[in-house]
């Protein structure tokens, strides 16, 4: 079983309720994912995320089922933005209270993106951000013009405070004006800027310097920079309980959603495990290459029951990966997340060759994997 307790309509599941719903699941044998709820709908304030990890651990310990934790992040926020070293130690005491979970009977994994940004679906025009109002209007333009009335403005304002977009919450999300670069404007003087910056320059509030740069071209380009710290990621990797996860879904190199708010494929889609290889095993060093490897493929398979995956050998299924170790890595297009990465030059899936010197074959030999019902490997 799978929850979203930061999504509608996961997000107004209460625990008691998530318990029972997980005690079927162990009649099955199966597991509790959790996108662990890091966002209270009923009272719109600073993100309490540690509570939100303990919950999901606590409905396993209630339930006595495994449990996953979905892309791990630390459990504490923190103003202002943290040093490294205080990165560190927050990813420390958020394993703490895993690894006493542990001790304590719960049997709990967990995966993080292997990147200081994350999502499903990330915008390319800045305003996506502003989606309920880009839908109801129909198009970027109209927003555009829209932005240009007070009482229009003033909506907006409130909605957010109300916790309506959460992203923009000052409590909630207190650096997105830090986070979003302005790469595409026909005034040259917001190239290169993030809001934050803009609205320093122009000694504005972060969300008047938003609307002004969105009255004066609907077409903005943003890149979306760091969310997260290095420190933090690479204290989650070291634990031996770490696997990867992407957050998202498998896209090709031309999916867009065709109507508002126009989103497209996050960068990790693509290039999220190349980045695993190229900074955490190449440079950084945090993991061998061996164990990154083991965490992206027998790890998972033994801990979720799939049988004959995630290894070569003798009767197993052929998922074969050739890559370069020397030149693996994603490719940062600020303007185009959805860019291949390099040094990936033969992919095999169930025996079938699917990449071919770097470029899909066509091929799509894929299937449903399911689960063995017995108990399996320990990872």
């Amino acid at each position: 079983m799978s929850s979203g307790l930061d999504y509608v309509p996961g997000c107004y599941a209460k625990t008691e309720e998530l318990v029972e719903l997980v005690k079927v699941v162990k009649e099955y044998g199966g597991f509790y994912f959790t996108h662990w709820r890091s966002i209270r709908r009923d009272e719109v304030t600073i993100r309490d995320k540690l509570a939100g990890i303990k919950e999901a651990l606590e409905i396993g310990r209630r339930a006595g089922v495994k449990v996953e934790l979905s892309h791990l992040t630390s459990g504490f926020t923190i103003f202002p933005r943290p040093s490294p070293e205080l990165e560190r130690a927050s990813a420390e005491a958020t394993l703490e209270v895993i690894d006493e979970a542990i001790k304590g009977g719960v049997d709990v994994y967990f995966d993080i993106i292997p990147n200081t940004t994350g999502g499903t679906l990330t915008f390319r025009y800045l305003a996506s951000i502003l989606a309920p109002w880009l839908r109801e209007l129909g198009s970027r333009e109209a927003l555009s013009r829209a932005l240009r009335m007070k009482d229009f403005r003033d909506e907006i304002k409130k909605a957010i405070l109300e916790g309506k977009v959460l992203f923009l919450h000052p409590s909630v999300n207190p650096y997105w004006s830090e986070e979003l670069e302005v790469v595409g404007h026909k005034e040259d003087k917001y190239k290169g800027k993030t809001i934050a910056e803009i609205a320093r320059e122009e000694g504005k509030d972060p969300i008047d310097a938003l609307f002004d740069i969105l009255a004066s071209d609907p077409n903005t380009i943003i890149y979306e920079k760091v969310e997260r710290g290095e420190e933090e990621i690479k204290t989650f990797l070291r634990h031996e309980r770490c696997m990867i996860g992407l957050d998202t879904y498998s896209f090709s190199l031309y999916w867009e959603m065709k109507g508002p708010p126009h989103y497209l494929p996050h960068p990790n889609t693509y290039g999220a495990v190349p980045r695993l290889i190229r900074k955490y095993v190449r440079e950084e060093k945090v993991l061998s290459l061996e164990e990154a490897i083991r965490r992206l493929t027998s790890m998972p398979a033994r801990r979720f029951m799939i049988d004959r995956r995630g290894v070569i050998e003798p009767g197993a299924y052929a998922d074969i990966v050739i890559f370069d170790y020397n030149t693996i890595s994603e490719v940062i297009d600020k303007e185009e997340p959805r860019r291949p990465p390099k040094g990936i030059h033969y992919v095999i899936v169930n025996g079938v060759l699917v990449v071919e010197k770097g470029r899909h074959t066509g091929a799509k030999p894929g299937k449903v994997i399911r689960f063995r019902r017995a108990r399996g490997e320990r990872p």
